[in-house]
């Protein structure tokens, strides 16, 4: 069964026979690809990690700030990665021979309480044991938090394709033609003064960087590479003054290396028994970045709906014209509200419309709602 790890055998309740019916199963073996690297705090407390890590970082590399870092950590698994197969590999079984061996201490110890050599013995096991048991709870606290039509396939490489193409398509192409913002509508509210304006062209300084990266939860889910937070919070002292320039390369240059510009995507099921890639809900990776420009995107929007809100042909819903209310924004739904004529609600259309040639969102057709009220049927078609 060894040799065979893909088998299962079941015995038979003997019935009124002499003998058991056994029954050999070969399951298919089924390809998980090749496993992700993923840094775990635990190392760190490994006895030559520093000295381990400090080999691999003053190593000369040439190129740019960003392209030496990001050289540096790929050269860096493989040091981190023999470091956990040297001293923490099979956690669980590690775990549960040191919760064994505390025992058969600890029931020695009972038999013969005065015996000091025993003493010795059980708080060494209980030090063993209680070393592995927290590494074991420290790789999975993070392993937790790690909050991925046509022809039918389970193969893995046809599966990573399938979903491939979708995103590229989805998140990598760009908009043709599109419409440039509109002054006279950003000028509906207020804007940046250049106070505000010359602080946020300030220069980052190193404590605003560290700040800033330590202030990101360590058992956040990790990049593309790996390498949570904990990695750069573990090692500032050396890597620090590295990652600081590669942080000032990016604001002055706005350009960053493919193996940093890349995401995660989280695959959530959106039905039971999913069947297309379109069956699933893709959540990427956070980013602080993110809210923001959510903002900024909607506070567009926001004007647009405001210009219209001022024609004289826009007539607002009944309950909404006193605080002169035609939208809400929310993180996933946008609500537009207008008297039923004709005029108001194709007003708002075109707003939507400037909105979508602008930013390149568009609603989905196949969720929308409208709800009337008071209306004829004849003017509702």
């Amino acid at each position: 069964m060894g040799k065979y790890s893909n088998a299962e055998a079941l015995f038979l309740n003997e019935g009124i026979f002499d003998h058991s019916l056994g029954v050999l199963t070969f399951h298919p073996e089924t390809s998980n690809g090749k496993k992700p690297f993923k840094y775990f705090r635990m190392w760190s407390y490994y006895p030559t990690y520093e000295e381990k890590v400090k080999e691999v970082w003053t190593q000369q590399v040439y190129g740019t700030r960003m392209y030496q870092v990001v050289t540096k950590l790929k050269a860096m698994k493989g040091v981190l990665k023999e470091i956990n197969k040297q001293g923490f590999s099979e956690l669980h079984v590690a775990r549960a021979k040191a919760k064994e061996v505390l025992a058969v201490c600890q029931n020695k110890l009972q038999m013969e309480p005065q015996n000091l050599l025993l003493h010795q013995e059980e708080l060494e096991a209980r030090h063993q044991f209680l070393k592995v048991h927290s590494d074991l709870l420290s790789m999975l606290q993070q392993k937790a938090k790690v909050s991925w039509d046509g022809t039918r396939t389970d193969q893995p490489e046809q599966v990573t394709d399938a979903f491939l193409s979708y995103y590229k398509m989805l998140l990598g192409s760009s908009m043709e033609n599109r419409k440039k913002v509109i002054r006279s509508v950003v000028n509906v509210g207020p804007k940046v003064t250049n106070q505000q304006a010359e602080m946020l062209m300030e220069k980052y300084s190193k404590e605003e960087c560290k700040a800033a990266l330590f202030a990101i939860p360590g058992i956040k889910a990790p990049g593309p590479d790996g390498y949570s937070s904990y990695f750069f919070q573990d090692n500032w002292e050396l890597i620090g003054n590295e990652l600081y320039e590669v942080v000032e390369s990016f604001l002055s240059s706005g350009k960053f290396l493919k193996e940093i510009n890349s995401t995660v995507l989280t695959l959530i099921p959106k039905v039971k028994c999913p069947n297309t890639v379109k069956d699933f809900r893709g959540l990427r990776q956070g980013d602080p970045m993110s809210p923001l420009l959510f903002v900024l995107g909607m506070e567009y929007l926001s004007r647009i709906m405001q210009r219209i809100g001022s024609k004289e042909e826009f007539r607002f819903h009944e309950r909404c014209e006193g605080i002169k209310l035609n939208h809400l924004s929310f993180a996933d739904d946008v609500l537009l509200f207008s008297k039923g004529d004709f005029k108001s609600v194709y007003l708002m259309l075109q707003g939507l419309k400037l909105f979508s040639l602008s930013s390149s969102l568009h609603p989905n057709p196949t969720k929308p709602a409208v709800y009337f009220s008071g209306m004829h049927d004849k003017e509702i078609q």
